[in-house]
């Protein structure tokens, strides 16, 4: 299964790289990344740190730093 075209064309960023628009090959695949950004990633929000026990309910939960613009998976 080729699941990235134009791997050529990618430039390292940071620990990962970046490729051109329309690299994943797998329409699959590419159909869960649109689903994540619309379902999950789109309900993020920015929270100041002084202010999250106020905003935030309290149980667990999942921080990390968020760039906008990007978008980045794990294969």
């Amino acid at each position: 299964m080729v699941m990235a075209v134009d791997q050529m064309n990618w430039r390292s960023l940071g620990t990962g790289f970046m490729s051109p628009a329309r690299s994943v090959a797998d329409q699959a695949l590419m159909a869960r990344i649109t689903n994540y950004k619309t379902q999950v990633a789109g309900r993020y929000r920015s929270v100041a740190p002084q202010a999250i026990t106020s905003q935030i309910a309290s149980g667990v939960h999942v921080a990390s730093p968020k760039i906008d613009g990007e978008t980045w998976f794990h294969p």
